[in-house]
């Protein structure tokens, strides 16, 4: 690998990957064109890597007692909280290595904002996916974004811009 060249974490479904619970991808044409003559792309999905298969019970966000808990929707025994949260911990080592991470929007496991949460029995869009959070408390100052945030030629200049000054930043002595 030329590390000269900055190294993104995209997630999996955004390359086209047909990782979804419903065995479908979210590819981003447009964006993958624009930004893979940028940088390299390290697709990964926390929730294959797991162990949740293809198709599967989605899961969901509920606070319970105060904590965000990642749970499946029809059975609630399924939760898999703790499995993205140290997934996000084992995997730091590699994430040292990226300049950004473009999230899957919504996801209860990598949405980097405003991803859906049942809190008392009513939904809101006020949390963040758990692998995603994890990883962006390890490394607070990662250029993210999510697809919907690089929607528009500009912001997606302004995210690339903010890769390179985090990739330079790091590669100083």
């Amino acid at each position: 690998m030329d590390h000269s060249i900055p190294i993104i974490g995209i997630s999996s479904c955004l390359m086209g990957e047909a990782v979804r619970y419903d065995g479908s991808d979210k590819k981003q044409p447009q964006l993958l064109a624009d930004i893979s003559s940028h940088f390299q792309l390290q697709a990964f999905c926390p929730e294959m890597a797991i162990g949740l298969g293809v198709p599967r019970e989605p899961i969901h966000l509920v606070e319970r007692d105060g904590h965000i808990r990642c749970v499946g929707t029809a059975t609630a025994r399924l939760d898999v909280t703790e499995a993205l949260q140290q997934l996000a911990q084992q995997h730091a080592q590699q994430h040292q290595q990226l300049s950004g991470y473009i999230f899957k929007r919504g996801s209860p496991s990598c949405g980097s904002r405003n991803v859906k949460v049942i809190k008392n029995q009513q939904l809101q869009r006020s949390a963040i996916g758990l692998y995603a959070q994890q990883l962006m408390v390890n490394f607070p100052q990662l250029p993210v974004a999510d697809e919907d945030q690089l929607q528009l030629p500009q912001q997606r200049a302004q995210f690339i811009e903010s890769v390179y000054a985090y990739h330079c930043s790091r590669a100083s002595p």
